[in-house]
């Protein structure tokens, strides 16, 4: 079989596969993989900074599961393969409703291959950059109720995209779009003060950049700089997980990490 025996989608690299690769699932192809290892190759802390954005989401479903939280938004989610939200209440033996929500036609087409008979979870075609437009969908076409506690999620969302004028305006229109308690678990690659990853961020930004994506990192604290402005003040959840849990040879500092924070507001 060529590849113009495979649909569309399965013909070129694509960032969510290669995620899912990278963290250990089998939905990717040769091409995919060929990708991955490039990165792994040449950018390898990227590789394992991927790893351990997918480590904090678990940690924080599992915080947001022992809360109560029964219903999940995934915005920007990618594939939901290789212990996404959904599979981790699943093995928990948790009854949740889990909606994965992301702009790309070819992610959400396989994603809907993925999750087809799964009654709990659904996938939508939206822009998160359009909250409006999106929460609008929730209603519409989910089982979402957005006046029950909602745990939120941006893992690694704003990574790949422009950041808008306003970004906490935008993770704002998220949050005050649930009436009830809301939890934000978010990520955000970063560089450390006084730190010199231009090498390691042109690398990668020029192997994504030939498959159609884009890398942006920030300064350090940018995260948490977007949430404080948020209004009314979230409190933030510490659920015992730290970036630095990397092998000695690459997270030592000074290289690129990410932010990460778990965010209560009622």
């Amino acid at each position: 079989m060529d590849d113009s025996d495979h649909p569309p989608f399965l013909r070129t690299p694509h960032l969510g596969r290669i995620h899912d690769y990278i963290l250990g699932g089998s939905l990717n192809t040769p091409l995919d993989r060929r990708v991955a290892e490039e990165l792994r190759s040449r950018v390898p802390i990227l590789v394992s900074l991927i790893k351990r954005q997918r480590d904090f989401l678990a940690a924080a479903v599992t915080h947001m599961l022992g809360q109560g939280i029964r219903q999940f938004v995934v915005l920007g989610s990618g594939l939901p393969t290789a212990g996404h939200v959904h599979s981790i209440a699943h093995r928990r033996s948790i009854p949740a409703t889990t909606v994965y929500v992301d702009s790309d036609t070819s992610t959400v087409e396989q994603a809907e291959i993925i999750l087809a008979g799964n009654q709990r979870t659904t996938v939508l075609r939206g822009d998160f950059m359009e909250p409006e437009t999106v929460l609008a969908s929730l209603d519409r076409r989910t089982a979402v109720d957005r006046n029950e506690p909602t745990g939120l999620f941006l893992i690694g969302a704003l990574d790949t995209l422009p950041a808008p004028r306003r970004p906490h305006r935008l993770i704002a229109a998220y949050r005050n779009g649930f009436s009830r308690t809301c939890h934000l678990a978010g990520t955000l690659l970063a560089a450390p003060p006084n730190s010199d990853v231009s090498a390691d961020v042109g690398t990668a930004a020029k192997i994504l950049g030939d498959i159609g994506s884009t890398l942006i990192v920030r300064p350090r604290g940018t995260l948490h700089v977007w949430l404080s402005k948020i209004r009314p003040r979230g409190t933030a959840v510490d659920t015992g997980f730290a970036v630095s849990e990397l092998p000695p040879a690459e997270g030592t500092a000074g290289q690129l990490t990410f932010d990460h924070a778990l965010m209560r507001f009622s």
